[in-house]
Protein backbone atom coordinates (compact mmCIF):
# COMPACT_ATOMS: atom_id res chain seq x y z
CA UNK A 1 0.00 0.00 0.00
CA UNK A 2 2.74 2.44 0.98
CA UNK A 3 4.56 1.96 -2.32
CA UNK A 4 1.46 2.77 -4.38
CA UNK A 5 0.59 5.78 -2.22
CA UNK A 6 4.11 7.19 -2.50
CA UNK A 7 4.15 6.60 -6.28
CA UNK A 8 0.82 8.37 -6.86
CA UNK A 9 1.59 11.32 -4.56
CA UNK A 10 5.00 11.76 -6.22
CA UNK A 11 3.45 11.75 -9.72
CA UNK A 12 0.72 14.19 -8.66
CA UNK A 13 3.28 16.51 -7.02
CA UNK A 14 5.53 16.38 -10.09
CA UNK A 15 2.61 17.22 -12.42
CA UNK A 16 1.44 20.07 -10.15
CA UNK A 17 4.89 21.65 -9.91
CA UNK A 18 5.46 21.21 -13.64
CA UNK A 19 2.17 22.89 -14.60
CA UNK A 20 2.53 25.86 -12.23
CA UNK A 21 6.00 27.07 -13.21
CA UNK A 22 5.75 30.82 -13.86
CA UNK A 23 8.18 30.61 -16.79
CA UNK A 24 5.68 28.49 -18.77
CA UNK A 25 3.27 31.45 -19.02
CA UNK A 26 0.25 29.13 -19.23
CA UNK A 27 -3.05 30.95 -19.93
CA UNK A 28 -5.22 28.99 -17.42
CA UNK A 29 -8.11 30.00 -19.67
CA UNK A 30 -10.98 28.39 -17.73
CA UNK A 31 -9.87 29.78 -14.40
CA UNK A 32 -9.25 33.15 -16.05
CA UNK A 33 -12.98 33.34 -16.78
CA UNK A 34 -13.87 32.15 -13.27
CA UNK A 35 -11.48 34.63 -11.65
CA UNK A 36 -12.87 37.51 -13.72
CA UNK A 37 -16.38 36.43 -12.76
CA UNK A 38 -15.54 36.50 -9.05
CA UNK A 39 -13.97 39.94 -9.45
CA UNK A 40 -17.36 41.18 -10.68
CA UNK A 41 -18.57 41.04 -7.08
CA UNK A 42 -16.13 43.92 -6.44
CA UNK A 43 -16.35 45.67 -9.82
CA UNK A 44 -20.14 45.34 -10.12
CA UNK A 45 -20.02 43.95 -13.65
CA UNK A 46 -22.09 41.22 -15.30
CA UNK A 47 -20.13 37.95 -14.76
CA UNK A 48 -21.58 36.46 -17.98
CA UNK A 49 -20.93 39.42 -20.28
CA UNK A 50 -17.66 38.71 -22.10
CA UNK A 51 -17.20 42.36 -23.05
CA UNK A 52 -17.57 43.50 -19.44
CA UNK A 53 -15.17 40.80 -18.22
CA UNK A 54 -12.49 41.69 -20.77
CA UNK A 55 -12.90 45.40 -19.99
CA UNK A 56 -12.51 44.75 -16.24
CA UNK A 57 -9.35 42.69 -16.85
CA UNK A 58 -7.83 45.52 -18.91
CA UNK A 59 -8.72 48.04 -16.23
CA UNK A 60 -6.93 45.92 -13.64
CA UNK A 61 -3.91 45.49 -15.99
CA UNK A 62 -4.22 41.70 -15.73
CA UNK A 63 -2.46 39.72 -18.53
CA UNK A 64 -5.38 37.32 -18.98
CA UNK A 65 -6.59 35.58 -22.15
CA UNK A 66 -9.72 37.19 -23.56
CA UNK A 67 -13.11 35.68 -22.67
CA UNK A 68 -14.87 34.31 -25.75
CA UNK A 69 -18.62 35.15 -26.11
CA UNK A 70 -19.44 31.47 -26.85
CA UNK A 71 -17.47 30.01 -23.94
CA UNK A 72 -19.11 27.65 -21.42
CA UNK A 73 -20.42 29.32 -18.26
CA UNK A 74 -20.57 28.40 -14.58
CA UNK A 75 -23.50 29.09 -12.24
CA UNK A 76 -23.33 31.87 -9.60
CA UNK A 77 -22.76 29.31 -6.83
CA UNK A 78 -19.44 28.30 -8.41
CA UNK A 79 -18.33 31.93 -8.63
CA UNK A 80 -19.29 32.56 -5.00
CA UNK A 81 -17.38 29.48 -3.80
CA UNK A 82 -14.26 30.71 -5.61
CA UNK A 83 -14.74 34.33 -4.48
CA UNK A 84 -11.74 34.19 -2.04
CA UNK A 85 -9.42 33.92 -5.06
CA UNK A 86 -10.61 37.36 -6.20
CA UNK A 87 -8.43 38.79 -3.42
CA UNK A 88 -5.34 37.48 -5.24
CA UNK A 89 -3.81 39.16 -8.27
CA UNK A 90 -3.34 37.40 -11.59
CA UNK A 91 -1.55 35.04 -12.24
CA UNK A 92 -0.97 34.33 -8.54
CA UNK A 93 -4.63 33.41 -8.18
CA UNK A 94 -4.31 30.78 -10.94
CA UNK A 95 -1.16 29.30 -9.37
CA UNK A 96 -2.89 29.10 -5.98
CA UNK A 97 -6.00 27.43 -7.44
CA UNK A 98 -4.11 24.82 -9.47
CA UNK A 99 -1.82 24.01 -6.54
CA UNK A 100 -4.85 23.64 -4.27
CA UNK A 101 -6.37 21.20 -6.78
CA UNK A 102 -3.08 19.28 -6.89
CA UNK A 103 -2.89 19.09 -3.09
CA UNK A 104 -6.51 17.91 -2.86
CA UNK A 105 -5.71 15.23 -5.45
CA UNK A 106 -2.72 14.01 -3.43
CA UNK A 107 -4.91 13.75 -0.33
CA UNK A 108 -7.58 11.86 -2.27
CA UNK A 109 -4.99 9.42 -3.66
CA UNK A 110 -3.57 8.74 -0.21
CA UNK A 111 -7.00 8.23 1.34
CA UNK A 112 -8.06 6.00 -1.57
CA UNK A 113 -5.05 3.70 -1.27
CA UNK A 114 -5.18 3.38 2.51
CA UNK A 115 -8.96 3.07 2.82
CA UNK A 116 -9.29 0.39 0.16
CA UNK A 117 -5.91 -1.23 0.93
CA UNK A 118 -4.86 -1.13 -2.70
CA UNK A 119 -1.65 -2.94 -3.59
CA UNK A 120 0.66 -1.73 -6.35
CA UNK A 121 0.48 -5.07 -8.18
CA UNK A 122 -3.28 -4.80 -8.81
CA UNK A 123 -4.84 -3.86 -12.17
CA UNK A 124 -5.99 -0.48 -10.75
CA UNK A 125 -2.38 0.77 -10.79
CA UNK A 126 -2.53 1.06 -14.61
CA UNK A 127 -5.34 3.67 -14.81
CA UNK A 128 -4.18 5.44 -11.66
CA UNK A 129 -0.69 6.07 -13.05
CA UNK A 130 -1.93 6.68 -16.60
CA UNK A 131 -4.29 9.43 -15.47
CA UNK A 132 -1.35 11.29 -13.94
CA UNK A 133 1.21 10.66 -16.67
CA UNK A 134 -1.03 11.34 -19.69
CA UNK A 135 -3.00 14.39 -20.79
CA UNK A 136 -6.16 14.57 -18.61
CA UNK A 137 -4.55 15.81 -15.36
CA UNK A 138 -2.04 18.04 -17.14
CA UNK A 139 -4.76 19.58 -19.33
CA UNK A 140 -7.05 20.22 -16.35
CA UNK A 141 -4.19 22.11 -14.71
CA UNK A 142 -3.18 23.96 -17.87
CA UNK A 143 -6.73 25.22 -18.32
CA UNK A 144 -7.22 25.83 -14.59
CA UNK A 145 -10.46 23.87 -14.86
CA UNK A 146 -12.30 23.04 -11.60
CA UNK A 147 -12.78 19.40 -12.73
CA UNK A 148 -9.64 18.25 -10.88
CA UNK A 149 -10.59 19.86 -7.57
CA UNK A 150 -14.21 18.70 -7.89
CA UNK A 151 -13.07 15.11 -8.55
CA UNK A 152 -10.72 15.10 -5.56
CA UNK A 153 -13.46 16.46 -3.29
CA UNK A 154 -16.08 14.00 -4.58
CA UNK A 155 -13.72 11.03 -4.19
CA UNK A 156 -12.75 12.07 -0.66
CA UNK A 157 -16.42 12.51 0.24
CA UNK A 158 -17.37 9.06 -1.07
CA UNK A 159 -14.50 7.43 0.82
CA UNK A 160 -15.65 9.09 4.04
CA UNK A 161 -19.35 8.37 3.55
CA UNK A 162 -18.92 4.75 2.43
CA UNK A 163 -16.66 3.86 5.36
CA UNK A 164 -17.69 0.80 7.43
CA UNK A 165 -20.31 1.50 10.08
CA UNK A 166 -17.84 0.87 12.90
CA UNK A 167 -15.65 3.69 11.54
CA UNK A 168 -18.45 6.24 11.19
CA UNK A 169 -17.63 9.49 12.92
CA UNK A 170 -19.80 12.59 13.10
CA UNK A 171 -17.05 14.98 12.05
CA UNK A 172 -15.98 12.70 9.18
CA UNK A 173 -19.56 12.54 7.89
CA UNK A 174 -19.89 16.32 8.07
CA UNK A 175 -16.58 16.70 6.25
CA UNK A 176 -17.82 14.28 3.60
CA UNK A 177 -21.07 16.20 3.21
CA UNK A 178 -19.27 19.55 2.86
CA UNK A 179 -16.75 18.10 0.39
CA UNK A 180 -19.53 16.61 -1.70
CA UNK A 181 -21.47 19.88 -1.59
CA UNK A 182 -18.38 21.78 -2.78
CA UNK A 183 -17.86 19.25 -5.61
CA UNK A 184 -21.50 19.64 -6.66
CA UNK A 185 -21.04 23.41 -6.72
CA UNK A 186 -17.77 23.37 -8.65
CA UNK A 187 -18.73 20.82 -11.31
CA UNK A 188 -22.26 19.41 -10.78
CA UNK A 189 -22.22 17.31 -13.95
CA UNK A 190 -19.24 15.30 -12.59
CA UNK A 191 -20.49 14.81 -9.02
CA UNK A 192 -24.19 14.12 -9.63
CA UNK A 193 -23.70 10.39 -10.33
CA UNK A 194 -22.03 9.79 -6.96
CA UNK A 195 -24.68 11.85 -5.18
CA UNK A 196 -27.53 9.78 -6.63
CA UNK A 197 -25.98 6.51 -5.44
CA UNK A 198 -25.26 7.92 -1.97
CA UNK A 199 -28.88 9.08 -1.75
CA UNK A 200 -30.01 5.53 -2.56
CA UNK A 201 -28.11 4.08 0.43
CA UNK A 202 -29.75 4.41 3.83
CA UNK A 203 -26.38 4.78 5.58
CA UNK A 204 -25.21 7.71 3.43
CA UNK A 205 -28.55 9.36 2.63
CA UNK A 206 -28.45 12.00 5.37
CA UNK A 207 -24.98 13.45 4.51
CA UNK A 208 -25.84 13.28 0.79
CA UNK A 209 -28.96 15.37 1.44
CA UNK A 210 -26.82 17.83 3.43
CA UNK A 211 -24.44 18.08 0.46
CA UNK A 212 -27.34 18.92 -1.85
CA UNK A 213 -28.52 21.56 0.62
CA UNK A 214 -25.02 23.08 0.74
CA UNK A 215 -24.87 23.28 -3.07
CA UNK A 216 -28.37 24.77 -3.24
CA UNK A 217 -27.58 27.38 -0.57
CA UNK A 218 -24.41 28.41 -2.43
CA UNK A 219 -26.40 28.74 -5.66
CA UNK A 220 -29.08 30.89 -4.00
CA UNK A 221 -26.51 32.96 -2.10
CA UNK A 222 -24.43 33.50 -5.25
CA UNK A 223 -27.47 34.57 -7.25
CA UNK A 224 -28.55 36.94 -4.48
CA UNK A 225 -25.04 38.39 -4.06
CA UNK A 226 -24.66 39.27 -7.75
CA UNK A 227 -28.23 40.55 -7.92
CA UNK A 228 -27.66 42.89 -4.96
CA UNK A 229 -24.29 44.12 -6.25
CA UNK A 230 -25.66 44.80 -9.76
CA UNK A 231 -29.00 46.15 -8.59
CA UNK A 232 -30.94 43.70 -10.77
CA UNK A 233 -31.05 40.07 -11.88
CA UNK A 234 -30.57 40.84 -15.57
CA UNK A 235 -27.31 38.88 -15.45
CA UNK A 236 -29.38 35.67 -15.40
CA UNK A 237 -30.67 36.56 -18.87
CA UNK A 238 -27.06 36.98 -20.02
CA UNK A 239 -26.28 33.61 -18.42
CA UNK A 240 -28.99 31.86 -20.42
CA UNK A 241 -27.97 33.60 -23.65
CA UNK A 242 -24.29 32.71 -23.22
CA UNK A 243 -25.17 29.12 -22.35
CA UNK A 244 -27.23 28.87 -25.53
CA UNK A 245 -24.45 30.39 -27.65
CA UNK A 246 -21.93 27.83 -26.37
CA UNK A 247 -24.00 24.98 -27.81
CA UNK A 248 -24.62 26.63 -31.18
CA UNK A 249 -22.59 25.60 -34.27
CA UNK A 250 -19.07 26.88 -33.72
CA UNK A 251 -19.54 27.29 -29.97
CA UNK A 252 -17.22 25.76 -27.40
CA UNK A 253 -19.78 23.04 -26.56
CA UNK A 254 -20.76 22.31 -30.18
CA UNK A 255 -20.31 18.59 -30.94
CA UNK A 256 -20.55 18.88 -34.73
CA UNK A 257 -17.68 18.82 -37.22
CA UNK A 258 -17.87 22.64 -37.36
CA UNK A 259 -16.03 22.62 -34.02
CA UNK A 260 -12.45 21.43 -34.63
CA UNK A 261 -12.10 20.42 -30.97
CA UNK A 262 -15.24 18.25 -30.78
CA UNK A 263 -13.20 15.03 -31.16
CA UNK A 264 -11.92 15.62 -27.61
CA UNK A 265 -15.41 15.56 -26.07
CA UNK A 266 -16.43 12.67 -23.81
CA UNK A 267 -20.09 12.56 -24.84
CA UNK A 268 -21.40 10.29 -27.60
CA UNK A 269 -22.56 13.00 -30.00
CA UNK A 270 -19.19 13.66 -31.74
CA UNK A 271 -18.89 9.97 -32.67
CA UNK A 272 -22.54 9.71 -33.75
CA UNK A 273 -22.17 12.88 -35.82
CA UNK A 274 -19.95 10.95 -38.26
CA UNK A 275 -22.80 8.61 -39.24
CA UNK A 276 -23.90 9.35 -42.82
CA UNK A 277 -27.04 11.44 -43.19
CA UNK A 278 -27.61 11.92 -39.46
CA UNK A 279 -29.09 15.23 -38.28
CA UNK A 280 -28.10 17.26 -35.26
CA UNK A 281 -31.42 16.53 -33.52
CA UNK A 282 -31.19 12.78 -34.16
CA UNK A 283 -27.61 12.74 -32.88
CA UNK A 284 -28.66 14.17 -29.52
CA UNK A 285 -31.74 11.94 -29.42
CA UNK A 286 -29.60 8.81 -29.90
CA UNK A 287 -27.11 9.88 -27.23
CA UNK A 288 -29.84 10.61 -24.70
CA UNK A 289 -31.74 7.42 -25.57
CA UNK A 290 -28.59 5.36 -25.01
CA UNK A 291 -27.99 7.01 -21.63
CA UNK A 292 -31.63 6.52 -20.58
CA UNK A 293 -31.60 2.83 -21.57
CA UNK A 294 -28.41 2.25 -19.58
CA UNK A 295 -29.91 4.12 -16.63
CA UNK A 296 -33.08 2.00 -16.76
CA UNK A 297 -31.02 -1.20 -16.82
CA UNK A 298 -28.87 0.00 -13.88
CA UNK A 299 -31.97 0.94 -11.85
CA UNK A 300 -33.66 -2.38 -12.60
CA UNK A 301 -30.65 -4.41 -11.48
CA UNK A 302 -29.78 -2.13 -8.57
CA UNK A 303 -33.26 -2.10 -7.05
CA UNK A 304 -33.97 -5.77 -7.74
CA UNK A 305 -30.79 -6.97 -6.05
CA UNK A 306 -30.23 -4.18 -3.48
CA UNK A 307 -26.84 -3.47 -5.04
CA UNK A 308 -26.55 -0.02 -3.45
CA UNK A 309 -25.48 -1.86 -0.29
CA UNK A 310 -23.24 -4.58 -1.74
CA UNK A 311 -21.82 -2.83 -4.84
CA UNK A 312 -21.80 0.93 -4.10
CA UNK A 313 -18.55 1.70 -5.91
CA UNK A 314 -19.63 -0.16 -9.04
CA UNK A 315 -22.91 1.76 -9.06
CA UNK A 316 -21.08 5.06 -8.56
CA UNK A 317 -18.73 4.27 -11.44
CA UNK A 318 -21.68 3.26 -13.62
CA UNK A 319 -23.68 6.39 -12.74
CA UNK A 320 -20.68 8.62 -13.51
CA UNK A 321 -19.89 6.82 -16.78
CA UNK A 322 -23.50 7.08 -17.97
CA UNK A 323 -23.71 10.77 -17.01
CA UNK A 324 -20.78 11.52 -19.33
CA UNK A 325 -22.48 10.08 -22.43
CA UNK A 326 -25.21 12.62 -23.32
CA UNK A 327 -23.82 15.88 -21.88
CA UNK A 328 -20.93 18.13 -23.00
CA UNK A 329 -17.62 17.20 -21.35
CA UNK A 330 -14.09 18.10 -22.42
CA UNK A 331 -11.18 15.66 -22.42
CA UNK A 332 -9.78 16.95 -19.13
CA UNK A 333 -12.98 15.82 -17.39
CA UNK A 334 -11.49 12.31 -17.57
CA UNK A 335 -9.83 13.14 -14.26
CA UNK A 336 -13.13 11.78 -12.90
CA UNK A 337 -11.50 8.37 -13.46
CA UNK A 338 -10.27 8.70 -9.87
CA UNK A 339 -13.88 8.12 -8.80
CA UNK A 340 -14.13 5.11 -11.14
CA UNK A 341 -11.09 3.28 -9.75
CA UNK A 342 -12.68 1.75 -6.58
CA UNK A 343 -15.12 -0.21 -8.76
CA UNK A 344 -12.12 -2.22 -9.99
CA UNK A 345 -11.66 -3.59 -6.46
CA UNK A 346 -15.26 -4.79 -6.31
CA UNK A 347 -14.84 -6.40 -9.72
CA UNK A 348 -11.52 -7.96 -8.64
CA UNK A 349 -13.15 -9.71 -5.70
CA UNK A 350 -15.71 -11.36 -7.99
CA UNK A 351 -14.02 -11.80 -11.37
CA UNK A 352 -10.42 -10.98 -12.19
CA UNK A 353 -11.26 -11.10 -15.89
CA UNK A 354 -13.84 -8.32 -15.46
CA UNK A 355 -11.37 -6.32 -13.34
CA UNK A 356 -8.55 -6.54 -15.89
CA UNK A 357 -10.89 -5.80 -18.79
CA UNK A 358 -12.36 -2.79 -16.97
CA UNK A 359 -8.95 -1.37 -16.00
CA UNK A 360 -7.61 -1.94 -19.52
CA UNK A 361 -10.48 0.00 -21.13
CA UNK A 362 -10.17 2.70 -18.46
CA UNK A 363 -6.44 3.00 -19.19
CA UNK A 364 -7.07 3.28 -22.95
CA UNK A 365 -9.76 5.91 -22.29
CA UNK A 366 -7.27 7.97 -20.28
CA UNK A 367 -4.34 7.55 -22.66
CA UNK A 368 -5.92 7.72 -26.13
CA UNK A 369 -5.17 11.40 -26.82
CA UNK A 370 -1.55 10.97 -25.67
CA UNK A 371 -1.21 7.94 -27.96
CA UNK A 372 -2.81 9.77 -30.89
CA UNK A 373 -0.68 12.88 -30.41
CA UNK A 374 2.63 10.99 -30.47
CA UNK A 375 2.02 7.68 -32.30
CA UNK A 376 -1.32 7.36 -34.08
CA UNK A 377 -1.39 10.85 -35.57
CA UNK A 378 -3.58 9.83 -38.48
CA UNK A 379 -6.43 9.15 -36.01
CA UNK A 380 -5.78 12.26 -33.92
CA UNK A 381 -9.12 13.88 -34.80
CA UNK A 382 -11.18 10.71 -34.34
CA UNK A 383 -13.88 10.87 -31.65
CA UNK A 384 -12.97 7.88 -29.47
CA UNK A 385 -13.85 9.00 -25.95
CA UNK A 386 -17.62 8.52 -26.23
CA UNK A 387 -17.54 4.90 -27.52
CA UNK A 388 -14.92 3.98 -24.92
CA UNK A 389 -17.09 5.51 -22.19
CA UNK A 390 -20.01 3.45 -23.49
CA UNK A 391 -17.88 0.30 -23.32
CA UNK A 392 -17.00 1.11 -19.68
CA UNK A 393 -20.71 1.38 -18.88
CA UNK A 394 -21.47 -1.94 -20.58
CA UNK A 395 -18.66 -3.70 -18.69
CA UNK A 396 -19.99 -2.42 -15.37
CA UNK A 397 -23.54 -3.45 -16.28
CA UNK A 398 -22.33 -6.94 -17.25
CA UNK A 399 -20.57 -7.24 -13.90
CA UNK A 400 -23.75 -6.26 -12.05
CA UNK A 401 -25.79 -8.72 -14.11
CA UNK A 402 -23.47 -11.57 -13.07
CA UNK A 403 -23.90 -10.66 -9.39
CA UNK A 404 -25.86 -13.20 -7.37
CA UNK A 405 -28.95 -12.12 -5.45
CA UNK A 406 -27.61 -13.32 -2.10
CA UNK A 407 -24.35 -11.43 -2.38
CA UNK A 408 -23.08 -9.73 0.77
CA UNK A 409 -20.96 -6.58 1.07
CA UNK A 410 -17.24 -7.11 0.89
CA UNK A 411 -15.48 -7.13 4.23
CA UNK A 412 -12.64 -5.09 2.79
CA UNK A 413 -11.78 -1.44 3.06
CA UNK A 414 -14.76 0.81 2.55
CA UNK A 415 -16.74 -1.76 0.60
CA UNK A 416 -18.51 -2.95 3.68
CA UNK A 417 -21.83 -1.15 4.21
Amino acid sequence: MAALAVLLVALAAWTTVRQTRPQLHLPYGDFSYLHSGTECLVDRCDPYDSTALNRAALRRHEPKPSVWPMSPVYPPGTLLLLAPFARLEWPGAAFAFVRLAGLATMIAFTLLVWSLRLEVRGPWTLPLATGLLCHPTAYAMQFGNPALLATALATTACLLLLAPAKEHDGSARWLGALSLGAALTLKPQLAVGAVLVLLARRESRSPAIKACVVALLLLVAGTAAYGLRLGSFDFLTTFRRTLSLATQPGGAADFSSVNDEAFDFLNLQPALDHLPGITRTLTSALAWSTALLLTAAALWMGLRRSLARSRPWTLIALAVAISLLPVYHRGYDRVIALLLIPAALELWQRSRIYAWAYCTVLTIWLANDTWMAHIGKRWQSTAQNGPEGLLLSLLLLASLWSTGRSEHPLALGTIEA
